[in-house]
């Protein structure tokens, strides 16, 4: 795929109404052709272990197994400051266009970390910047012959990673201070590619004005927004009688406002629409349909069970099942249990006690069936 022409705007045609903002999470590599080229490589050596550990602590830490639908992240060997694509010396914080898939704009992005997998690919990290259209401006109704000029693009805190070879091009942009007219940023960006003035988050579909690195005679941003400190923990959300989740979202975006990650791990509502839509709107989010009250007896319980069997009585745990011998004809309405698959408290017409949804040995699971936890009194040991 040839590069972009310089200084060339990469603005694609407007999406029709009804069709959904791009969000830029996916593979850039997705559906594009390999290069034929040679192949990409580093430049020069290593960054020393004890600087890149400290400077990159995810991608050094033991993997951890993501929940379901969630792209695991590569783990690096080693990390660089410069790459070479094609002849062009790539370094970090440099903008670039990436390869899309074919007959697609380029996607934009800034370099935050060079490095080689433990797969031994050859890796970029990309923090993506977000075209007008790509935003919930695609969506918005627009009055009159209103535009948005095609050379401002908008900084987000989305980031993947990718193969070396993805990166097509160099492209200038140019951070201006948003308090200037437009005439002046036109000016400012007269020399450049592209220009940013404001941020955008995509979970909320918010923009936000970006002044905090902003070198005030020359209107030229520093490096600092391209570094993030990936040491910050994340703080976790249980959100009771959550409804559609509005509250989850307005705290979140309040937290990120903050400078605070925050995630909305668990939610908990009895209304079943309500929770299917919180769960289309946060699909990371573990969506309970019951009642909040019943929940918090689960917990409760759930940590008596805890230091019954996990706590206190290690010494005294029978042995495992793999120890025991399981052969023999079954009793007449004797089954045997495969796997517990889900677990409750109460419920409609239901006692209140815990129960296990149990995933039957030989039957499907259009067959589970919800027990209570005095029947499978003797497994929990296990």
């Amino acid at each position: 795929m040839a590069p972009a022409p310089a200084g060339a705007s990469p603005a694609r045609k407007r999406r029709s109404a009804d069709e959904p903002p791009l969000v830029v999470t996916e593979r850039a590599t997705r559906g594009r052709p390999p290069r034929e080229d040679a192949d990409p490589e580093f430049v020069g050596d290593p960054i020393p272990a004890d600087e890149a550990r400290a400077k990159f602590p995810h991608r050094y830490h033991r993997q951890r197994r993501n929940g379901e639908g969630e792209e695991e992240e590569v783990k690096a060997r080693c990390h660089y400051r410069a790459a070479q694509v094609e002849g062009i010396v790539y370094n970090l914080r440099d903008d670039v266009y990436v390869a899309a898939e074919e007959g697609k704009p380029h996607f934009i992005g800034r370099i935050t970390e060079l490095f080689e997998g433990t797969d031994h690919v050859k890796y970029f990290n990309c923090r993506w910047f977000f075209r007008s259209e790509d935003t919930v401006i695609s969506t918005a109704k627009l009055v009159d012959d209103h535009s948005h000029d095609p050379k401002r693009v908008f900084l987000s805190d989305e980031r993947n990673d990718n193969p070396l070879d993805c990166i097509v091009s160099k492209v200038k942009i140019l951070q201006v201070d948003p308090k200037l007219d437009l005439e002046a940023k036109a000016q400012l960006a007269a020399d450049n590619d592209l220009y940013y003035d404001m941020s955008y988050t995509v979970p909320y579909s918010t923009f936000e004005n970006i002044t905090n690195d902003i070198n005030e005679i020359s209107g030229i941003s520093s490096d600092a927004d391209s570094e993030v400190d990936t040491s910050v923990a994340t703080a976790t959300l249980l959100d009771l009688y959550s409804g559609c989740g509005g509250m989850s979202t307005g705290l979140c975006l309040g937290a990120a406002l903050a400078g605070l990650k925050l995630e909305t791990r668990w939610a908990v509502d009895f209304n079943s629409h309500a929770c299917k839509s919180l769960k289309s709107n946060h699909p990371k989010t573990e969506v309970r349909n019951e009642k909040a009250d019943d929940f918090l007896s689960l917990l409760k319980e759930w940590a008596v069970l805890c230091d019954q069997y996990v706590h206190d009585n290690n010494a005294e745990a029978p042995p495992s099942m793999d120890e025991e011998e399981e052969e023999g004809e079954l009793e007449k309405d004797e089954y045997v249990v495969q796997k517990l698959t889900d677990i409750c408290y109460g419920g409609i017409d239901r006692k209140s006690c815990i129960y296990f949804k149990v995933q039957w040995k030989g039957y499907g699971p259009e067959e589970d069936t919800w027990e209570p936890i005095e029947n499978l009194s003797s497994l929990i040991l296990f």
